[in-house]
């Protein structure tokens, strides 16, 4: 098979599989483009803001490209989608991991779809393919992984366990699992979501592949319980005849344990179902595995056996081997006619060992990594110089710029108003704080209840004799007036709305947002639900930590404690007792945020609390979002172990397990403190990792500046307006420019506001952008400024009502950065019931 573009769409949950398919095919020679994650669940997506996410993904994919297209996860791709790939001459290939539960749902119903299926299970499963679709569907493409991944590290590090098993065992499919295992006598660690843990055998859910490689070094036996089809029955993946299949052949678990060389005793009905992994050790009921277990563990064969183990990974289960199998698939078609037998042992035909370059050259062998466990030695010094680092890299404005700044929390040292003034300060530009309290002459209430007030920026600028460059508001508390913001972005000023804690992209989101040039979201999972609404750039910014910290944390002197502990309030240490508890034992440092932010000297007792050995940012319930800790990047650079709540992992926005620890629940962190503490050299990764990712993302100078620097960039180039009249309800105006990110438009209206309080709406490219309500019935125009995302054809819709005698004219349509289109007149009438709406349109 001669070099190709091959594109790799979704991912699963193990993301290694996709990465290491990835390296193989690079080094292979083939070029590849992999989407990553990107859907979820296993039905086709039909949510509007999932399906555009979709087909953004989608359009990257056809702009690669490729001449084939591996499919992950068949329900992201519906068939309007997968059609618009066909289109382009693509071959697809669909990968069916969960084979056959999902035949019902996402994979029975694309079959035809694709040139080829590579499904995960023996006889049974492609024949009940092949006898519901009447041909030969595809053949048995099992998981697998590379050394990158998953290196060998069986009896690197002290033993925890003689059992590891992978997976969960808290749900109606795996319930039984959990009995079966904690009954051996040899001693289990589980590791997954266990539930009620009666008999203490939890191991703690392992974040990060990193974390499995570290359980993995620390036991003597992993064991197999695979997934039986017939408990499906009740649940939406059942279907009938699905209870006859049998079971997964090859769980994901059983190839992670091969790459580790971890010697393994599977249950299975029938032996002959693994013929294609010798070296597993069947047994036919769960009630054998402690038996077998037990002699296997005074044999002495554990050493060898894991040797094989090894050695059958890298023949038959590497990513090596895979890529080796699937190019012969695409390169002939002759797995068509072979037997059912023959398909499902068609991969064991290809070894990974022998797997070379497409260009040539001598075979290429995947390295085999063995982790070391590093020795002692004093690793906060290295610490302490990266902090050191930090605070000697010269960073200033380019242009330093005069700000308004615009927000509560002056009181609070650690708010994220006045961390912003701090960052503002050291860059150079020129802060006026506008406080609502003292300036309330210039704050008037929000009519429709939703902000704490309308900022009157156009009055306090002319009274304070201010040029302002920028208005920052700061938090989403206030909103500016619409006129007054309107005339500043008329004369250059720039508007950016700075830690906006939204839970949702709602009408009163959207009423501060239309008014922004750049708006930042602490929850980084609305960034997407945002953009799709068209309000503007949007960007994901968390809570941050400027250079005045980093400097009090260099000054103090080193004397840590045990466990530091963070929160914004004094109930939640008692609401989330259960992730500190294990600990509540050692020397502790508390940091209350809405108790000891406002004292003078709140930086240096945070920073005494992160220099902690262990360090907890306990959920901020009090935030919308979820949202973790606002002192979430103080513990990152503060040294220690920064731990989190799993289930704020979105919002928290790191990689848990190499950037921070994660928990969920009791006896969790103990043992993932004992693991890292032997096994110094991830340790230190871990720490250094957390440090790094505090002082980049999480930097208040160069985020901030970076906003800064968009606001003002470059003017984009800028076509002509176009009125489309073939409308059968609404006015519509059509703006073609080149990706436009913000239109103004001014639109007077007459009507009747006897007859009606509810005029119109506008709307941008389908979406409401402005609701004309009972407030403003008195009024006969409207200024706006509508951000717009990612088009390059602007369409506005205007949406009379009962009592609207007519729209005398929309004027002044510009694009973000005030180029003036081409100057038009324009005279249409509209086809809308309410008669003729529009009299002209001028564009200044």
């Amino acid at each position: 098979m001669k070099p190709s573009k091959i594109a790799i769409f979704d991912g699963i949950l193990e993301t290694h599989v996709g990465s290491s398919l990835g390296r193989a095919l690079a080094s292979r020679g083939h070029t590849v483009l992999n989407t990553g994650k990107i859907g979820h669940g296993f039905k086709f997506e039909e949510d509007p803001v999932r399906l555009k996410n979709l087909e953004r993904e989608v359009d990257r994919v056809l702009d690669f490209d490729p001449d084939y297209v591996f499919v992950f996860r068949p329900a992201s791709l519906p068939y309007q989608l997968l059609r618009r790939i066909r289109s382009k001459g693509s071959r697809l290939i669909a990968w069916f991991s969960d084979d056959p539960v999902l035949w019902r749902l996402s994979y029975g119903p694309i079959v035809d779809e694709y040139d080829v299926i590579l499904h995960c299970g023996g006889e049974k499963v492609l024949g009940f393919y092949e006898n519901k679709h009447g041909r030969a569907t595809g053949i048995n493409f099992p998981f697998w992984t590379d050394s990158q991944a998953f290196p060998y590290v069986y009896g690197a590090n002290d033993r925890e366990t003689d059992v590891l098993f992978l997976g969960n065992v808290h749900d109606q499919v795996r319930r039984q699992r959990y009995f079966d295992l904690s009954s051996m006598k040899p001693s289990i660690r589980i590791h997954g979501s266990v539930g009620a843990d009666y008999y203490h055998v939890g191991g703690g859910y392992l974040d990060s592949d990193a974390e499995v490689i570290d359980a993995g070094s620390r036991c003597a036996v992993a064991v197999n319980i695979p997934q039986f089809f017939r408990d499906h029955e009740g649940l939406p993946t059942w279907f009938e005849g699905l209870g006859d299949l049998g079971f997964f052949q090859y769980p994901s678990r059983v190839i992670q344990y091969a790459a580790m060389g971890i010697p393994m005793v599977s249950v299975v009905p029938d032996s002959q179902d693994l013929d294609t992994f010798p070296e597993i050790i069947c047994v036919d009921q769960p009630s054998a595995l402690s038996s077998t277990i037990e002699r296997l563990l005074r044999s002495g064969d554990l050493p060898l056996l894991s040797a094989k183990t090894r050695e059958r990974f890298e023949a038959n289960y590497s990513a090596e081997a895979r890529v080796l199998a699937l190019e012969a698939v695409l390169e002939d078609d002759g797995w068509r006619k072979r037997s059912l037998a023959d398909r499902v042992r068609f991969f064991a035909d290809f070894d990974g060992r022998d797997f070379a370059p497409l260009t040539g050259g001598g075979p290429h062998q995947a390295p085999v990594e063995q982790v070391q466990v590093a020795g002692g030695g004093e690793f906060d010094d290295k610490l302490l110089e990266g902090l050191k680092a930090h605070l000697e890299t010269e960073f200033k404005a380019r242009s330093p710029k005069n700000i308004l700044l615009v927000g509560t929390g002056w009181a609070n040292a650690i708010s994220a108003i006045r961390t912003a003034e701090r960052a503002l300060d050291l860059l150079g530009h020129t802060v006026t704080r506008v406080n609502p309290f003292p300036e309330r002459a210039y704050f008037s209430p929000d009519p429709m209840s939703q902000y704490r007030g309308i900022f009157d920026c156009r009055r306090f600028v002319d009274a304070r004799g201010l040029a302002p460059d920028v208005i920052m508001f700061v938090g989403c508390d206030y909103i500016p007036d619409p006129d007054g913001a309107r005339q500043l972005a008329a004369e250059g000023v720039k508007f950016l709305n700075h830690a906006n804690d939204s839970s949702d992209a709602g009408y009163k989101s959207l009423r501060l947002s239309m008014h922004m040039d750049v708006t930042t979201l602490l929850n980084s999972t609305l960034v997407q639900e945002y953009k799709e609404a068209s309000i503007g750039r949007i960007e994901h910014c968390p809570d941050l930590v400027d250079r005045s910290f980093v400097k009090m944390l260099v000054s103090i002197p080193h004397q840590k404690v045990q466990v530091g502990v963070l929160a914004e309030r004094e109930t939640h240490i008692g609401a989330y007792r259960m992730l500190t508890d294990d600990l509540k034992s050692l020397p502790r440092r508390e940091f209350v945020a809405d108790v000891n932010g406002t004292q003078a000297n709140s930086l240096a007792n945070i920073a005494r609390t992160v220099r902690s050995t262990v360090v907890f940012a306990l959920p901020d319930s009090s935030r919308k979002g979820p949202l973790p800790n606002r002192l979430l990047g103080h513990a990152l650079i503060g040294g220690g172990i920064p731990v989190v709540k799993r289930a704020l992992a979105p919002a928290v926005n790191l990689d848990q397990g190499t950037e921070c620890l994660a928990v969920g629940g009791p006896g969790e962190i103990i043992k993932k403190l004992w693991r890292l503490g032997t096994n110094t050299e991830q340790l230190q990764r871990l720490r250094t990792r957390a440090q790094e990712v505090g002082l980049t993302r999480f930097a208040a100078e160069e985020r901030i500046e970076d906003l800064i620097q968009k606001l003002f960039a470059e003017p984009r180039e800028t076509a002509s307006l176009v009125l489309n009249d073939d409308v059968y309800q609404e006015t519509v105006a059509t703006i073609c420019c080149a990706a436009p990110e913000r239109v103004f438009v001014d639109i007077e209206v007459d009507h009747d506001p006897a007859v009606s309080s509810h005029l119109y709406d506008l709307r941008i490219n389908g979406r409401i952008v402005y609701l004309h309500d009972g407030f403003w019935k008195q009024a006969n125009r409207i200024s706006l400024s509508i951000p717009v995302v990612h088009s390059d054809e602007v369409v506005l819709t205007l949406c009379g009502q009962t009592g609207v005698r007519g729209v005398r004219k929309i004027s002044s349509v510009r694009d973000s950065r005030f180029s003036v289109l081409d100057q038009m007149n324009v005279s249409a009438v509209s086809k809308s019931p309410f008669g003729s709406l529009i009299e002209s349109v001028d564009i200044a």
